[in-house]
Protein backbone atom coordinates (compact mmCIF):
# COMPACT_ATOMS: atom_id res chain seq x y z
CA UNK A 1 0.00 0.00 0.00
CA UNK A 2 1.52 3.33 -1.07
CA UNK A 3 1.12 6.43 1.02
CA UNK A 4 0.75 9.83 -0.61
CA UNK A 5 2.61 12.31 1.62
CA UNK A 6 0.83 15.46 2.66
CA UNK A 7 2.98 18.59 2.60
CA UNK A 8 2.88 21.68 4.75
CA UNK A 9 4.18 23.62 1.73
CA UNK A 10 0.79 23.07 0.08
CA UNK A 11 -1.04 25.05 2.77
CA UNK A 12 0.51 28.17 4.19
CA UNK A 13 -2.68 28.90 6.11
CA UNK A 14 -1.84 25.84 8.19
CA UNK A 15 1.58 27.31 8.94
CA UNK A 16 0.04 30.61 9.94
CA UNK A 17 -2.31 28.78 12.30
CA UNK A 18 0.74 27.71 14.31
CA UNK A 19 1.06 31.18 15.85
CA UNK A 20 1.16 30.78 19.66
CA UNK A 21 -1.47 33.47 20.31
CA UNK A 22 -3.50 36.30 18.80
CA UNK A 23 -1.06 38.94 20.01
CA UNK A 24 1.80 37.40 18.06
CA UNK A 25 -0.22 37.46 14.84
CA UNK A 26 -1.25 41.07 15.44
CA UNK A 27 2.41 42.06 15.92
CA UNK A 28 3.35 40.03 12.81
CA UNK A 29 0.81 41.94 10.71
CA UNK A 30 2.36 45.22 11.87
CA UNK A 31 5.78 43.96 10.78
CA UNK A 32 4.28 42.99 7.43
CA UNK A 33 3.86 46.71 6.65
CA UNK A 34 7.16 47.76 8.26
CA UNK A 35 10.00 49.22 6.18
CA UNK A 36 12.81 47.52 8.08
CA UNK A 37 13.01 44.36 5.96
CA UNK A 38 16.48 44.38 4.38
CA UNK A 39 16.43 40.83 2.98
CA UNK A 40 13.79 38.30 1.96
CA UNK A 41 15.08 35.05 0.46
CA UNK A 42 14.13 31.43 -0.09
CA UNK A 43 15.33 28.20 -1.68
CA UNK A 44 12.20 26.00 -1.73
CA UNK A 45 12.93 24.51 1.68
CA UNK A 46 13.75 27.53 3.83
CA UNK A 47 12.57 31.13 3.96
CA UNK A 48 14.84 33.60 5.71
CA UNK A 49 15.06 37.32 6.16
CA UNK A 50 16.69 40.25 7.93
CA UNK A 51 14.70 42.91 9.73
CA UNK A 52 16.36 46.07 11.11
CA UNK A 53 14.59 48.06 13.83
CA UNK A 54 14.76 51.83 14.15
CA UNK A 55 17.34 51.53 16.92
CA UNK A 56 19.60 49.32 14.78
CA UNK A 57 18.69 45.90 16.19
CA UNK A 58 18.96 43.19 13.49
CA UNK A 59 16.61 40.20 13.68
CA UNK A 60 17.12 37.16 11.45
CA UNK A 61 14.01 34.95 11.32
CA UNK A 62 13.92 31.73 9.29
CA UNK A 63 11.15 29.25 8.51
CA UNK A 64 11.51 25.75 7.11
CA UNK A 65 8.36 24.90 5.22
CA UNK A 66 8.25 21.14 5.81
CA UNK A 67 8.43 19.97 8.48
CA UNK A 68 7.56 23.37 9.87
CA UNK A 69 10.51 24.80 11.78
CA UNK A 70 10.81 28.35 13.12
CA UNK A 71 14.02 30.10 14.14
CA UNK A 72 14.91 33.64 15.15
CA UNK A 73 17.65 35.36 17.14
CA UNK A 74 15.14 37.45 19.08
CA UNK A 75 14.55 36.88 22.80
CA UNK A 76 10.79 36.51 22.63
CA UNK A 77 9.47 33.61 24.75
CA UNK A 78 6.68 33.09 22.19
CA UNK A 79 7.57 30.57 19.52
CA UNK A 80 7.01 30.96 16.63
CA UNK A 81 7.82 34.64 17.19
CA UNK A 82 6.30 37.66 15.41
CA UNK A 83 9.31 37.96 13.08
CA UNK A 84 8.92 34.40 11.77
CA UNK A 85 5.17 34.79 11.34
CA UNK A 86 5.68 38.09 9.50
CA UNK A 87 8.08 36.28 7.18
CA UNK A 88 5.29 33.84 6.31
CA UNK A 89 2.83 36.67 5.72
CA UNK A 90 5.27 38.35 3.34
CA UNK A 91 5.76 35.12 1.42
CA UNK A 92 2.07 34.31 1.31
CA UNK A 93 1.33 37.64 -0.36
CA UNK A 94 4.11 37.13 -2.96
CA UNK A 95 6.06 40.24 -2.08
CA UNK A 96 8.23 41.26 -5.08
CA UNK A 97 11.24 41.79 -2.82
CA UNK A 98 11.85 38.05 -2.49
CA UNK A 99 15.17 36.80 -3.85
CA UNK A 100 16.11 33.31 -5.03
CA UNK A 101 19.46 31.76 -5.82
CA UNK A 102 21.12 33.04 -2.65
CA UNK A 103 23.19 30.51 -0.64
CA UNK A 104 21.54 29.14 2.46
CA UNK A 105 22.97 30.81 5.60
CA UNK A 106 25.55 28.64 7.36
CA UNK A 107 23.50 28.34 10.55
CA UNK A 108 20.66 26.80 8.52
CA UNK A 109 22.73 24.64 6.17
CA UNK A 110 24.93 22.94 8.74
CA UNK A 111 23.58 20.52 11.35
CA UNK A 112 24.67 21.30 14.92
CA UNK A 113 27.93 19.73 15.96
CA UNK A 114 27.68 17.07 18.60
CA UNK A 115 30.06 17.48 21.57
CA UNK A 116 31.65 14.70 23.54
CA UNK A 117 29.22 12.32 25.19
CA UNK A 118 28.29 13.18 28.76
CA UNK A 119 25.39 10.84 29.24
CA UNK A 120 24.30 8.89 32.31
CA UNK A 121 26.63 6.10 33.30
CA UNK A 122 29.78 8.03 32.33
CA UNK A 123 32.26 9.93 34.45
CA UNK A 124 32.04 13.05 32.26
CA UNK A 125 29.59 14.81 34.58
CA UNK A 126 31.57 16.30 37.51
CA UNK A 127 28.65 16.16 39.96
CA UNK A 128 27.50 12.69 38.94
CA UNK A 129 28.75 10.92 42.06
CA UNK A 130 27.14 13.51 44.31
CA UNK A 131 23.86 13.19 42.45
CA UNK A 132 23.90 9.40 42.65
CA UNK A 133 24.46 9.65 46.40
CA UNK A 134 21.42 11.91 46.72
CA UNK A 135 19.39 9.54 44.57
CA UNK A 136 20.37 6.64 46.81
CA UNK A 137 18.91 8.56 49.76
CA UNK A 138 15.80 9.28 47.72
CA UNK A 139 15.31 5.58 46.99
CA UNK A 140 15.48 4.95 50.76
CA UNK A 141 12.66 7.47 51.23
CA UNK A 142 10.65 5.88 48.41
CA UNK A 143 10.94 2.38 49.90
CA UNK A 144 9.80 3.62 53.31
CA UNK A 145 6.83 5.40 51.77
CA UNK A 146 5.84 2.34 49.75
CA UNK A 147 6.11 0.12 52.84
CA UNK A 148 3.81 2.45 54.79
CA UNK A 149 1.26 2.43 51.97
CA UNK A 150 1.17 -1.36 51.75
CA UNK A 151 1.09 -1.74 55.54
CA UNK A 152 -1.91 0.57 55.86
CA UNK A 153 -3.71 -0.83 52.81
CA UNK A 154 -5.38 0.93 49.91
CA UNK A 155 -8.68 1.62 51.65
CA UNK A 156 -9.03 5.29 52.45
CA UNK A 157 -6.32 6.48 50.08
CA UNK A 158 -8.81 8.21 47.80
CA UNK A 159 -9.81 10.48 50.70
CA UNK A 160 -6.29 11.62 51.48
CA UNK A 161 -5.57 15.37 51.09
CA UNK A 162 -3.31 16.57 48.24
CA UNK A 163 -0.43 17.04 50.68
CA UNK A 164 -0.34 13.28 51.24
CA UNK A 165 1.02 12.89 47.71
CA UNK A 166 2.70 16.23 47.16
CA UNK A 167 5.00 16.17 50.18
CA UNK A 168 6.77 12.88 49.37
CA UNK A 169 6.87 13.89 45.71
CA UNK A 170 8.66 17.13 46.63
CA UNK A 171 11.10 15.19 48.81
CA UNK A 172 11.96 12.84 45.96
CA UNK A 173 12.49 15.79 43.64
CA UNK A 174 14.94 17.26 46.18
CA UNK A 175 16.80 13.95 46.01
CA UNK A 176 17.13 14.33 42.20
CA UNK A 177 14.38 11.80 41.50
CA UNK A 178 12.24 14.25 39.54
CA UNK A 179 10.59 11.64 37.33
CA UNK A 180 9.61 9.54 40.35
CA UNK A 181 8.23 12.64 42.06
CA UNK A 182 6.04 13.39 39.05
CA UNK A 183 4.68 9.85 39.10
CA UNK A 184 3.66 10.30 42.76
CA UNK A 185 1.89 13.59 41.99
CA UNK A 186 -0.12 11.88 39.26
CA UNK A 187 -1.34 9.00 41.45
CA UNK A 188 -4.50 10.83 42.67
CA UNK A 189 -5.67 11.01 39.04
CA UNK A 190 -6.22 7.25 39.18
CA UNK A 191 -9.06 7.71 41.66
CA UNK A 192 -11.19 9.10 38.82
CA UNK A 193 -11.41 5.61 37.32
CA UNK A 194 -13.66 2.82 38.53
CA UNK A 195 -10.86 0.25 38.74
CA UNK A 196 -8.47 2.57 40.58
CA UNK A 197 -7.36 -0.04 43.18
CA UNK A 198 -5.84 -2.31 40.53
CA UNK A 199 -4.34 0.63 38.62
CA UNK A 200 -2.83 2.10 41.79
CA UNK A 201 -1.43 -1.24 42.89
CA UNK A 202 0.17 -1.72 39.45
CA UNK A 203 1.85 1.70 39.66
CA UNK A 204 3.07 1.03 43.20
CA UNK A 205 4.47 -2.26 41.90
CA UNK A 206 6.43 -0.41 39.20
CA UNK A 207 7.85 1.96 41.80
CA UNK A 208 8.87 -1.01 43.95
CA UNK A 209 10.48 -2.68 40.93
CA UNK A 210 12.43 0.54 40.29
CA UNK A 211 13.68 0.65 43.89
CA UNK A 212 14.83 -2.97 43.76
CA UNK A 213 16.53 -2.49 40.39
CA UNK A 214 18.24 0.68 41.62
CA UNK A 215 19.80 -1.25 44.51
CA UNK A 216 21.42 -3.68 42.09
CA UNK A 217 22.11 -1.33 39.20
CA UNK A 218 25.84 -2.10 39.26
CA UNK A 219 25.03 -5.66 38.17
CA UNK A 220 22.93 -4.53 35.18
CA UNK A 221 24.18 -4.30 31.63
CA UNK A 222 25.25 -0.77 30.53
CA UNK A 223 22.16 -0.28 28.34
CA UNK A 224 19.91 -1.42 31.19
CA UNK A 225 21.62 1.02 33.54
CA UNK A 226 20.97 3.89 31.14
CA UNK A 227 17.27 3.01 30.84
CA UNK A 228 16.94 2.75 34.63
CA UNK A 229 18.65 6.09 35.21
CA UNK A 230 16.52 7.82 32.59
CA UNK A 231 13.38 6.45 34.26
CA UNK A 232 14.70 7.92 37.52
CA UNK A 233 15.20 11.37 36.06
CA UNK A 234 18.53 11.49 34.22
CA UNK A 235 18.23 13.07 30.80
CA UNK A 236 20.40 12.92 27.71
CA UNK A 237 20.87 16.00 25.56
CA UNK A 238 20.31 15.70 21.83
CA UNK A 239 23.95 16.63 21.30
CA UNK A 240 24.91 13.51 23.27
CA UNK A 241 22.47 11.32 21.34
CA UNK A 242 23.99 12.48 18.04
CA UNK A 243 27.10 10.55 19.03
CA UNK A 244 25.13 7.30 18.70
CA UNK A 245 25.08 5.27 15.43
CA UNK A 246 22.58 6.77 13.00
CA UNK A 247 19.91 5.29 10.73
CA UNK A 248 19.11 6.94 7.40
CA UNK A 249 15.67 6.16 5.99
CA UNK A 250 12.50 7.51 4.44
CA UNK A 251 10.39 8.42 7.48
CA UNK A 252 6.62 8.76 7.71
CA UNK A 253 4.99 10.82 10.48
CA UNK A 254 2.56 8.22 11.81
CA UNK A 255 0.87 10.21 14.56
CA UNK A 256 1.41 12.58 17.45
CA UNK A 257 0.06 13.47 20.84
CA UNK A 258 0.45 16.54 23.06
CA UNK A 259 -0.21 16.84 26.77
CA UNK A 260 0.77 18.69 29.90
CA UNK A 261 2.12 17.72 33.30
CA UNK A 262 2.07 20.63 35.76
CA UNK A 263 3.68 23.54 33.82
CA UNK A 264 5.58 21.21 31.51
CA UNK A 265 4.11 20.56 28.07
CA UNK A 266 5.18 17.49 26.12
CA UNK A 267 4.74 16.25 22.56
CA UNK A 268 5.15 12.70 21.29
CA UNK A 269 5.67 12.26 17.53
CA UNK A 270 5.93 8.75 16.07
CA UNK A 271 7.83 7.99 12.86
CA UNK A 272 8.23 4.82 10.80
CA UNK A 273 11.17 4.02 8.51
CA UNK A 274 10.19 2.72 5.06
CA UNK A 275 13.19 0.42 4.54
CA UNK A 276 14.01 -0.47 8.14
CA UNK A 277 10.45 -0.73 9.43
CA UNK A 278 11.74 0.90 12.63
CA UNK A 279 9.42 2.99 14.75
CA UNK A 280 10.93 6.06 16.38
CA UNK A 281 9.67 8.52 18.96
CA UNK A 282 10.48 12.23 18.88
CA UNK A 283 9.81 13.46 22.42
CA UNK A 284 9.92 17.20 23.08
CA UNK A 285 9.23 19.30 26.17
CA UNK A 286 8.28 22.94 26.54
CA UNK A 287 7.97 25.12 29.63
CA UNK A 288 5.21 27.67 29.98
CA UNK A 289 4.19 29.31 26.69
CA UNK A 290 7.47 28.77 24.84
CA UNK A 291 6.04 26.29 22.36
CA UNK A 292 7.95 23.65 20.42
CA UNK A 293 10.78 24.38 18.01
CA UNK A 294 9.56 22.08 15.21
CA UNK A 295 6.08 21.32 13.91
CA UNK A 296 5.17 18.01 12.30
CA UNK A 297 2.25 17.03 10.08
CA UNK A 298 0.80 13.55 10.38
CA UNK A 299 1.07 11.82 7.00
CA UNK A 300 4.06 13.86 5.81
CA UNK A 301 7.27 12.11 4.73
CA UNK A 302 10.91 12.97 5.43
CA UNK A 303 14.31 11.83 4.26
CA UNK A 304 16.63 11.93 7.23
CA UNK A 305 19.15 10.49 9.60
CA UNK A 306 17.96 9.47 13.08
CA UNK A 307 20.03 8.66 16.14
CA UNK A 308 18.35 6.54 18.81
CA UNK A 309 18.73 7.06 22.52
CA UNK A 310 20.69 4.13 23.97
CA UNK A 311 18.72 1.29 25.53
CA UNK A 312 17.78 -2.36 25.26
CA UNK A 313 14.62 -1.56 23.29
CA UNK A 314 15.37 1.84 21.72
CA UNK A 315 12.39 3.87 20.55
CA UNK A 316 13.16 7.48 21.39
CA UNK A 317 15.32 9.20 18.79
CA UNK A 318 16.54 12.58 17.55
CA UNK A 319 17.12 13.77 14.02
CA UNK A 320 20.72 14.51 13.11
CA UNK A 321 19.49 16.00 9.82
CA UNK A 322 16.38 15.73 7.66
CA UNK A 323 14.56 17.25 4.70
CA UNK A 324 11.04 17.10 3.29
CA UNK A 325 10.30 14.28 0.84
CA UNK A 326 7.84 14.20 -2.06
CA UNK A 327 8.39 10.49 -2.74
CA UNK A 328 5.47 8.12 -2.08
CA UNK A 329 5.87 6.03 1.04
CA UNK A 330 5.51 2.31 0.26
CA UNK A 331 5.29 -0.97 2.08
CA UNK A 332 3.50 -0.03 5.28
CA UNK A 333 2.05 -2.85 7.35
CA UNK A 334 0.84 -3.51 10.87
CA UNK A 335 -0.24 -6.24 13.22
CA UNK A 336 -2.93 -8.41 11.55
CA UNK A 337 -4.80 -8.90 14.83
CA UNK A 338 -4.62 -8.09 18.53
CA UNK A 339 -2.97 -11.42 19.43
CA UNK A 340 0.07 -10.52 17.32
CA UNK A 341 0.11 -7.07 18.92
CA UNK A 342 -0.04 -8.59 22.43
CA UNK A 343 2.87 -10.95 21.67
CA UNK A 344 4.99 -8.07 20.38
CA UNK A 345 4.19 -5.95 23.43
CA UNK A 346 5.07 -8.80 25.81
CA UNK A 347 8.44 -9.22 24.07
CA UNK A 348 9.16 -5.50 24.26
CA UNK A 349 8.19 -5.28 27.93
CA UNK A 350 10.35 -8.28 28.81
CA UNK A 351 13.27 -6.52 27.12
CA UNK A 352 12.63 -3.13 28.76
CA UNK A 353 10.34 -3.13 31.84
CA UNK A 354 10.46 0.71 31.89
CA UNK A 355 8.69 0.97 28.54
CA UNK A 356 6.24 3.86 28.91
CA UNK A 357 4.33 3.36 25.67
CA UNK A 358 4.34 0.90 22.81
CA UNK A 359 3.49 2.06 19.27
CA UNK A 360 1.40 -0.11 16.97
CA UNK A 361 -0.48 -0.04 13.68
CA UNK A 362 -3.28 -2.58 13.95
CA UNK A 363 -5.06 -3.75 10.82
CA UNK A 364 -8.79 -4.24 10.29
CA UNK A 365 -10.18 -3.19 13.67
CA UNK A 366 -13.38 -1.48 14.71
CA UNK A 367 -14.08 0.95 17.56
CA UNK A 368 -17.17 0.02 19.54
CA UNK A 369 -18.81 1.93 22.37
CA UNK A 370 -19.92 0.08 25.48
CA UNK A 371 -23.20 1.73 26.38
CA UNK A 372 -23.13 0.21 29.87
CA UNK A 373 -20.18 2.29 31.08
CA UNK A 374 -19.71 4.66 28.09
CA UNK A 375 -16.24 3.22 27.44
CA UNK A 376 -14.71 2.41 24.05
CA UNK A 377 -13.00 -0.80 22.97
CA UNK A 378 -11.03 -1.90 19.94
CA UNK A 379 -12.26 -5.15 18.36
CA UNK A 380 -10.37 -7.19 15.74
CA UNK A 381 -11.51 -9.77 13.20
CA UNK A 382 -11.01 -12.60 15.72
CA UNK A 383 -13.34 -11.05 18.27
CA UNK A 384 -10.55 -10.01 20.64
CA UNK A 385 -10.86 -6.58 22.19
CA UNK A 386 -8.59 -3.96 23.73
CA UNK A 387 -9.72 -1.08 25.99
CA UNK A 388 -9.23 2.40 24.60
CA UNK A 389 -8.14 5.36 26.69
CA UNK A 390 -10.77 7.39 28.52
CA UNK A 391 -13.49 8.77 26.22
CA UNK A 392 -12.43 11.78 24.21
CA UNK A 393 -13.19 13.18 20.75
CA UNK A 394 -10.85 11.02 18.61
CA UNK A 395 -12.87 7.90 19.43
CA UNK A 396 -15.94 9.45 17.81
CA UNK A 397 -13.80 10.56 14.88
CA UNK A 398 -12.61 6.99 14.33
CA UNK A 399 -16.23 5.83 14.36
CA UNK A 400 -17.11 8.48 11.80
CA UNK A 401 -14.19 7.67 9.51
CA UNK A 402 -14.81 3.94 9.63
CA UNK A 403 -18.58 4.20 9.34
CA UNK A 404 -18.86 0.94 11.24
CA UNK A 405 -16.37 -0.79 8.95
CA UNK A 406 -12.86 -2.02 9.94
CA UNK A 407 -10.01 0.49 9.71
CA UNK A 408 -6.24 0.46 10.12
CA UNK A 409 -5.57 2.29 13.37
CA UNK A 410 -2.25 3.62 14.68
CA UNK A 411 -1.67 4.57 18.30
CA UNK A 412 0.27 3.85 21.46
CA UNK A 413 -0.45 1.33 24.19
CA UNK A 414 0.32 2.51 27.72
CA UNK A 415 -0.08 -0.79 29.57
CA UNK A 416 -3.79 -0.58 30.31
CA UNK A 417 -5.39 1.13 27.31
CA UNK A 418 -4.71 2.00 23.68
CA UNK A 419 -4.61 5.65 22.60
CA UNK A 420 -5.58 6.15 18.90
CA UNK A 421 -3.45 8.74 17.12
CA UNK A 422 -4.23 8.30 13.42
CA UNK A 423 -6.21 6.26 10.90
CA UNK A 424 -4.88 4.88 7.61
CA UNK A 425 -7.49 5.55 4.91
CA UNK A 426 -6.91 5.10 1.16
CA UNK A 427 -3.16 5.43 1.47
CA UNK A 428 -3.18 8.47 3.77
CA UNK A 429 -2.55 8.83 7.48
CA UNK A 430 -5.27 10.99 9.01
CA UNK A 431 -4.32 12.45 12.39
CA UNK A 432 -6.85 12.31 15.22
Amino acid sequence: MALIPTHTTDNYQQLLSLAPDVRTMEDARKLFFAKGWQLLAGDGQWLWGEYMTRDGQLYQPAVRLQPATFRCNCKSPRRPCKHAMALLLLFRHADDRWQTGLPLPDELAKPPKAPAVKGPGTAAEPSRDKRLSLMDEGVDELEKWLSDIIRQGLAGLENQPPSFWQQPAARLTDFKLGSIGRRLRQLPLLFQQADWPSLLLAELGRLHLFARAWRRRSSLQPQQQIELMQWAGFSLKKEDVWQQPSLRDHWLVMGQYEGQEDKLSFRRVWLRGEKSGRLALLLDYSFGQQGFADHWVTGSALQGELCFYPGTYPLRAAFREFAASRSPYDGIGGYPHLSAFADAYATALATNPWLASFPALIEEVRVIKNTADQSFVLVDSQGHFLPLSAPYDPHWLVLAIGGGHPVWLFGEYEGTAFRPLSVLVQGRMIGL
